[in-house]
């Protein structure tokens, strides 16, 4: 493999979505580089290695929990979907941009268990 297919795979292989980055750019960029970094394989090929990167590049987190749930069958819907979660995220006025790299984290308070028995102790009969 020569070093401009190493590179060009990659770039594929690890493209993430930026902030400011449009989900059709984002989509378009793969379809570019998987000429670049796949030339000898089918559209096809081309087409299922795009869906994957792409669904795991989006920077939506909502869209990725949706891709993770449900694997989208076409680069189509993939867009559709992480559209849809996009202007969801702006119409919510969400803080970050499409919820870009949001993570949801939940913080409990520990509190000392009441009532728990010892099972380790041995029972004397």
């Amino acid at each position: 493999m020569d070093g401009n297919l190493a590179l060009s795979r990659d770039s594929f292989r690890n493209k993430k979505q930026l902030i400011d980055e449009s989900t059709e750019k984002f989509a378009n960029d793969f379809q570019v580089l998987s000429f670049k970094a796949f030339p000898a394989n089918t559209l096809q090929e081309r087409e299922s290695l795009i869906l994957q990167q792409f669904t795991s590049g989006i920077g939506n987190v909502k869209a990725s929990e949706k891709f993770i749930r449900k694997e989208p069958r076409s680069m189509k819907e993939a867009v559709g979907t992480a559209r849809a979660y996009g202007a969801a995220a702006n119409a919510t006025g969400s803080p970050l941009k499409n919820t870009f790299g949001a993570m949801a984290i939940s913080v409990t308070e520990s509190k000392p268990a009441d009532n728990i028995s010892d099972n380790h102790k041995q029972s004397s009969n």
